[in-house]
């Protein structure tokens, strides 16, 4: 991978895509306003003290936190999104990079205009939020960002740390399936990655639930296998080898999806990027 091209290859990403990500922003923006108004300021006629409004403001803080995994996981949805037409795939194809520099320029644009997007409707709409209570006249007016900053507990346990690393691989693995998904499909990339999750996860119950119907005593058995076998393991060690699988299914991922890149052609099907 030559840098310099990889930084020009960036720039072409960013220049093509910046409208989008301003898009995005601005819907992400009133996504966030109607959370934080419905849940700091509508629903409210009763002001019960500081710590019910720390509470409320962590309680919405949660549910800001389930939103940005969201948008970050749909979003990786969109790797190809420029490839999804004739012209895109042609224009694509004929810029003087490697395939990987074009994969991953594509990745950090997405990763970072994501997490940027998300950063600025975040701050706006808090903003919008304090300046509309003080409009209505709504019980809470302080900022919520700020009142997480200031009475947040930052600080980690040290035994907790890969307990940690496990918490934020999960919703990293995750994101990289829809990636292979956004790299797979042609049409609606997020929504048939989806399906084909819970398909692939009915499937797989469906065998676990014939093969206990079946051969009754192997679930117990393959209990009793491991816990035989993780017996003398102390708990961090387990975390330590459950997050090294981790990391290698979600490299593992990038490359199926790395992999299908350098497979999309110019006259692809009409519903896959083959």
């Amino acid at each position: 991978m030559n840098l310099d091209r990889f930084k020009n290859t960036f720039i072409w990403v960013a220049a093509n895509g910046y409208k989008k990500a301003i898009r995005c922003t601005i819907g992400l923006f009133f996504a966030f306003l109607l959370v934080y108004c419905i849940n700091l300021g509508f629903a409210l006629s009763l002001y019960l003290g500081e710590t019910w409004e720390i509470s409320m403001m962590e309680n919405v803080w949660g549910t800001t936190v389930l939103m940005i995994c969201i948008v970050l996981t749909a979003g990786m949805c969109c790797v190809a999104a420029d490839m999804r037409t004739n012209e895109g795939r042609v224009m694509t194809m004929m810029l003087p990079a490697s395939n990987a520099e074009k994969f991953w320029a594509r990745i950090l644009w997405l990763i970072l205009s994501l997490a940027v997007s998300c950063v600025v409707a975040i701050i706006c709409a808090d903003i919008m939020r304090v300046i509309l209570s003080y409009i209505v006249s709504w019980p809470i007016h302080g900022s919520m960002l700020l009142t997480i900053i200031t009475h947040s507990d930052v600080s980690i346990e040290s035994g907790s740390f890969l307990g940690t690393v496990q918490m934020y691989l999960i919703p990293i693995y995750i994101s990289s399936v829809f990636v292979v998904g956004g790299t797979f499909f042609r049409r609606n990339p997020f929504l048939f990655t989806l399906l084909s999750v819970f398909l692939i996860f009915f499937i797989l119950g469906l065998i676990v639930f014939g093969i206990s119907n079946n051969m009754p005593s192997l679930p117990i058995k393959i209990e009793m296998m491991l816990e035989k076998l993780f017996k003398d393991m102390s708990y961090d060690f387990m975390l330590f080898i459950i997050n090294l699988i981790t990391m290698a299914l979600i490299a593992l991922n990038y490359w199926i999806a790395y992999k299908l890149y350098c497979r999309i052609q110019v006259i692809s099907n009409k519903w896959i990027n083959l």
